[in-house]
């Protein structure tokens, strides 16, 4: 019992809660300036509700050396939390031996729903008509 409620609090690390979400925003923020980006829009969209969780998917539009976006996704994908990036969006330009890069995707972050939103997202089953 001990030993899976330890992996439970580790998965749970790697689902943060509602609460955690704009401290999550920060942090990528952070990072596309850390790795040398201008981060030119980060924008949380609808949340989309599942059986046990929630995809809260986050638009992030920046632009910077093809160099640095690649190294932003590579510590993105070191954050201790789940985040899928997809619809990525490359628009480059040289300048001065540099590529600079217009990027657009959709990071995707997880939260795990409480129990009382878990069972309000639960849709019953419609009733079984018999057949004649």
């Amino acid at each position: 019992v001990e030993a899976l409620e330890i992996d439970l609090r580790q998965a749970l690390a790697q689902l943060p809660d509602s609460k955690e979400i704009p401290d999550l925003i920060r942090q990528i923020s952070d990072l596309g300036v850390r790795t040398g980006l201008q981060i030119t829009l980060l924008r949380p969209q609808a949340e989309q509700v599942r059986e046990y969780y929630a995809e809260v998917p986050i638009t992030v539009n920046m632009v910077g050396s093809f160099h640095a976006v690649g190294q932003f996704f590579d510590e993105l994908a070191r954050l201790p939390r789940i985040i899928s990036v997809s619809k990525v969006k490359l628009d480059g330009d040289s300048k001065q031996d540099t590529t600079i890069v217009d990027t657009e995707c959709l990071a995707t972050t997880y939260r795990f729903l409480e129990e009382s939103e878990a069972s309000a997202s639960v849709t019953p089953d419609k009733p079984h008509r018999k057949k004649k």
